[in-house]
């Protein structure tokens, strides 16, 4: 009758230890949930309808510390009234993963009617 038994002499318990312990770390990794989402706050900004009326109401009040909130702050824009004045975009906490997209969505896009204003042209250009 044969034994099954292991020989704890020489390197033959370092071995069966070592392959457990990967066997266990490789457990270990796939039981782990790798995967990070940060958490998107979009809001509209429409002149009706919408989560806000303007820009400068979004920011207002939008305004926070993304980082410890673990979010990213959008605003989407429709249709609103132009900006007669600069917007001030000031006082946020950000970093790579945690930031601030303001953006047009591809539905309310249309062709400008001066081109060249959009690649940074100024009123004292002709571009107004």
């Amino acid at each position: 009758m044969e034994r099954n038994y292991f020989n704890f002499s020489n390197n033959n318990c370092l071995s069966y230890l070592a392959a457990r312990v990967k066997f266990i770390l490789l457990i270990l990794f796939f039981a782990v949930d790798f995967s990070y989402a940060v958490t998107f706050s979009t809001k509209t900004i429409k002149s009706s309808g919408g989560d806000y009326t303007s820009l400068t109401a979004w920011e207002a009040g939008e305004q926070a510390d993304l980082v410890a909130l673990d979010r990213v702050a959008v605003a989407e824009c429709y249709d609103f009234e132009s900006v007669e004045s600069p917007i001030s975009i000031n006082g946020w906490t950000t970093d790579a993963d945690h930031y601030i997209k303001i953006y047009v969505p591809p539905s309310e896009r249309r062709a400008p009617a001066n081109p060249l204003r959009y690649r940074g042209g100024t009123a004292d250009q002709g571009f107004a």
